[in-house]
């Protein structure tokens, strides 16, 4: 009895065959707990080795710090940063390539005496830290910031500026001077792709204003993408299998909507959820083009919902469910869901973690539940017509053939999501040199003019 209901449960989460696609996010499980309440949680990747979390934890009513955890290798928790009087806030992590320097960075928010600055801190290959280092301090208030990760583009708002600068390697890190993009009021900024997106208002609106990075080394003019009575958040997870899909909440009477905005491979495009609430939503989505064949195919919508007194936590997977399904049953309150991919599961996929808060026994604590998502293999799919890559497993090259010289967009990514080649092109013959990659799995991601198609390319 206990086999069958083993296989029944195998059958009912992963699925009869690839591609793996897990309707159900596991269990909730506490992160952390413990008597004080913990917030802002993030979790990324160092140096593509170990997977750290990161959180806010208060410690009085004047201090909070920033705490960690290398939660894959069994860490304890620890202090990264705690000072009497100062509020350590929003700490992030990525993965930037600066040259030589690859180090991962961890960058955060810095206020005391009501001035709000951002600084950084490296992390080293064998888990050390750096001393920090201040990445913008101008000025009263340095806040809202957002990394882009293929260009390693950084922005921020400073004092109702928007502003856009890189960081690169140039015998150290060097962040370059920024650009301003915009000048008014800056509620929230986010990248998806090259494309800088941010909220603003006036005394009638509010308005989602768009700025695409062009070919030369400067941002486009702004322009107004979506207005509404209100808009409440931009959400949407950014890792480097996203598809550039942002989402929103909005307004324009007493009822709150979800709309979803696309700006990748052709012109934009709205995917309005159909939904509806009487206050703004706390939500969170997460998209990826990996194995998507249409727009949305691989997308989870998480949200607080009320249910039998409290509010809990809510998934709907527009790609394969279609429904809403609850994931925590806490008898608490909850907010903040947060989507983050995380490691790598078995040969194609990566386990999707959705991070929230509830509060149990007075205080805020961190949950986190998995769902693992993957792909299929390249013969399980079918190729763009007159289009054929080969060989496959591939050694010193990577050939495509492109019979009728149609336009072509070629990404190649490494496991990690590192993208490691981009280019496009109509010619009959094209061959893409890999003697110099290492070995491994690659997925190329190859858009014509109506299909997108993903493949697994094996370099032995």
């Amino acid at each position: 009895m206990k086999n069958l209901l083993f296989i029944t449960w195998l059958f009912v989460v992963f699925g009869l065959a690839w591609p793996v696609h897990a309707q159900y996010f596991s269990v909730p499980e506490p992160f952390i707990e413990g008597q004080s309440n913990k917030s802002g949680a993030f979790l990324g990747s160092a140096n593509y080795q170990s997977f750290v979390l990161l959180w806010e934890q208060s410690t009085d009513t004047l201090s909070t710090a920033i705490h960690y955890m290398y939660y894959l290798n069994g860490g304890a928790e620890e202090v990264l940063l705690s000072e009497p009087g100062v509020h350590f806030q929003n700490p992030q992590i990525y993965n930037v390539y600066w040259g030589p320097d690859t180090s991962s960075t961890i960058v955060y928010e810095k206020t005391m005496l009501d001035k709000t600055e951002l600084w950084f801190i490296k992390v080293s290959a064998d888990g050390g830290f750096s001393e920090p280092f201040m990445m913008a301090g101008d000025g009263q208030v340095n806040n809202k910031f957002t990394f882009e990760l293929t260009n390693n583009f950084f922005a921020w708002n400073a004092d109702g500026h928007l502003l856009v600068s890189r960081v690169y390697y140039s015998g150290g890190t060097v962040i370059q001077e920024p650009d301003t993009v915009f000048t008014g009021p800056i509620h929230e900024i986010k990248f998806k792709q090259q494309n800088l997106f941010w909220i603003t208002a006036d005394d009638d609106s509010c308005y989602i204003m768009r700025s695409a990075f062009g070919s030369q080394p400067n941002w486009g003019e702004p322009e107004v993408i979506y207005s509404a009575r209100e808009i409440s958040s931009l959400a949407g997870a950014i890792h480097y299998a996203d598809d550039g899909v942002l989402a929103f909440s909005y307004a324009n009477d007493s009822v709150w909507k979800i709309n979803n905005y696309s700006y990748r491979w052709s012109d934009p495009a709205y995917y309005p959820l159909g939904i509806s609430n009487n206050e703004a939503y706390d939500f969170d989505v997460f998209s990826t083009y990996y194995g998507v064949k249409e727009d949305l195919e691989q997308y989870w919508l998480a949200m607080i919902k009320d249910t039998l007194g409290y509010r809990e936590v809510f998934v709907k997977d527009y790609g394969f469910k279609n429904e809403f399904y609850q994931v925590s049953f806490l008898g608490s309150e909850t907010r903040n869901p947060q989507f983050f991919l995380g490691e790598g599961v078995g040969q194609w996929g990566f386990n999707l973690y959705l991070i929230f808060e509830a509060k149990l026994n007075g205080f805020w604590q961190l949950y986190f539940s998995t769902l693992p998502i993957g792909w299929g293999s390249v013969q399980e799919q079918e190729l763009i017509d007159g289009v054929s890559v080969f060989p496959n497993p591939a050694t010193v090259f990577i050939r495509i053939n492109n019979e009728k010289e149609a336009d072509l967009a070629i990404e190649i990514f490494d496991m990690t999501g590192k993208r490691v080649y981009q280019d496009s092109f109509n010619e009959i013959e094209n061959e893409i040199k890999t003697a110099d990659w290492n070995r491994g799995i690659y997925f190329m991601r190859i858009h014509g003019q109506n299909t997108t198609i993903t493949r697994k390319v094996i370099l032995n």
